[in-house]
């Protein structure tokens, strides 16, 4: 691969470690060594892109995600749209993907979400032609999200801390997964799993296997898993930038992201904003069940 080849001297590398360790012989550093020799430039303010990881710095296009916005508003848009495009196509061979991420995923890579897709695009539909590939959630939103019907019984963990309060009646219990689920002749294998913002964090990082293995267990039983998270995702995403690990925001984000590839149409997230929100929200996803399955419901509140 040419890129273990040192462009100083000519000698060649088995693998980039190889490489980065005999920069030193040349008193370069690998920042300075990769934007002499593959220099990549901020497409909107067309200032060197700032290098943190050689993995970064060649898939990087914008030195932010506030650059990419500026210039899909000030670009052509049959530019931006060929852009976002190609950058999905690429995406989807590379992880040997065969559906399109959905919002939350899209929203983790600072690309743009749904809610800008379709607002370039028209429809999402037509994004999902022009790409060639299905989506990962390609049902609708049904209109029963809207509605309320406090006459179902909400069964609450016996193990959640926590417990939200709904307007549905409630009954405590010890459910096989998660911390909310309908009782009775409502209940169709969909599980609720409420989290806050540090619960979120640190179940993405140091509880990650822990996790793994409850979700290998709802699947293991049919069931599917709403992660409802009381916090939004640029709160979270703040939270982790001011954090003294910048290695953590990458974790946190990449596997979110992998258990929604191990558990494709076994789980998904939901970011409420808040407890309040999640109380109001969390009995909607129960009611309905099954019928969202195959639903971006984040989009879906996203967009309204």
């Amino acid at each position: 691969m040419t890129l273990y080849k040192c462009k100083e001297c000519g000698q060649n590398f088995g693998n980039e470690k190889g490489l980065l360790g005999h920069l030193k012989k040349h008193d370069i550093s690998v920042g300075d060594y990769y934007a002499k020799h593959f220099p990549r430039f901020d497409l909107y303010t067309h200032k060197p892109i700032i290098f943190k990881s050689t993995k970064q710095y060649l898939e990087s296009d914008f030195n932010s995600h506030s650059n990419f916005n500026k210039w899909c508003d000030k670009e052509n848009p049959i530019v931006v749209k060929k852009y976002i495009v190609d950058k999905m196509r690429a995406h989807m061979k590379e992880k040997g993907r065969k559906t399109i991420l959905g919002h939350v995923q899209m929203k983790s890579y600072k690309w743009p979400d749904m809610v800008k897709v379709e607002e370039l695009f028209g429809t999402l539909s037509e994004f999902f032609r022009e790409v060639g590939a299905p989506a990962q959630f390609p049902d609708c939103m049904t209109n029963k999200f809207d509605e309320e019907d406090d006459s179902l019984v909400i069964w609450i963990d016996t193990r959640e801390q926590k417990p939200l309060s709904f307007i549905n009646p409630t009954k405590n219990i010890k459910i096989d997964c998660g911390d909310y689920t309908m009782g009775g002749d409502a209940f169709d294998h969909t599980f609720v799993d409420r989290k806050s913002g540090s619960d979120f964090i640190s179940t993405m990082t140091a509880g990650y296997e822990r996790f793994q293995r409850e979700m290998k267990r709802c699947e293991s039983i049919g069931g599917y898993m709403f992660i409802v998270v009381e916090c939004s995702m640029e709160r979270i995403e703040k939270e982790l930038t001011l954090s003294k690990s910048k290695s953590t925001a990458a974790r946190v984000w990449h596997n979110m992201r992998e258990l929604l590839t191990d558990f494709d149409g076994g789980c998904q997230f939901v970011f409420s904003g808040g407890r309040a929100q999640s109380s109001l929200i969390i009995p909607k996803i129960l009611i309905c069940g099954k019928e969202i399955w195959k639903t971006d419901v984040q989009y879906y509140l996203d967009r309204e």
